[in-house]
């Protein structure tokens, strides 16, 4: 159960294409305690029933109404519109795995290190650079545009719920390799390699 005694939550971003807005996390927030994030996650997962599912979309766009008349028919699918950066971080400390299924060719795939930073897993599609920032055991990249492989991810998360305890864990050890030193670090190796040259 989520901190409001709510079923486990899926965090959606880019289901909104135009505009596929998550302000949230990136370098400047702090990772949480990994074991602290991972006993939520358990707490959580233990109480739940994997058929309790919600479907939280945060963004404007054309598919707006669409999702409006998911939500209106009285399923667990809730439109949030723009969130700032605090409202997306209340809305995914809440959630278990955040999902961005973009279509358009992002240069990099911020949206994965908010799900790092809140210790979940990622399921993001191979549109652009989303796969590359994926690490290894921390999510899943499926096709862009195929339904059918988000559905199989998904469900992946929904059957396995240590799944969504491992890979958080290593999500989370993961917004280490994207803190300031690290990248200061990276950007002299680059600046000394073309001075060299």
């Amino acid at each position: 159960m989520n901190q409001k005694g709510q079923p486990p939550s899926v965090y959606q971003n880019g289901g909104l294409p135009k505009h596929d807005v998550c302000p949230g996390g990136g370098s400047g927030s702090h990772p949480p305690d990994p074991a602290h994030a991972s006993k939520r996650r358990l707490t959580k997962l233990e109480m739940c029933h994997p058929q309790e599912v919600e479907v939280h979309f945060a963004g404007v766009g054309p598919l707006e109404d669409d999702i409006k008349r998911l939500h209106d028919g009285g399923t667990r699918v809730f439109l949030h519109g723009f969130l700032n950066k605090d409202k997306v971080h209340d809305l995914l400390m809440s959630c278990d795995v955040l999902v961005a299924p973009s279509v358009w060719p992002e240069p990099f795939g911020r949206i994965v290190l908010d799900a790092y930073i809140h210790a979940m897993p990622a399921v993001v599609s191979d549109a652009g650079g989303l796969p590359e920032v994926l690490v290894p055991g921390t999510g899943t990249v499926v096709e862009a545009g195929n339904a059918s492989q988000l559905y199989q991810s998904l469900q992946s998360y929904i059957e396995d719920r240590s799944k969504l305890l491992k890979e958080g864990k290593i999500a989370a050890q993961s917004t280490q390799m994207y803190t300031i030193e690290r990248q200061v670090e990276a950007f002299e190796r680059e600046l000394a390699t073309v001075a060299r040259a």
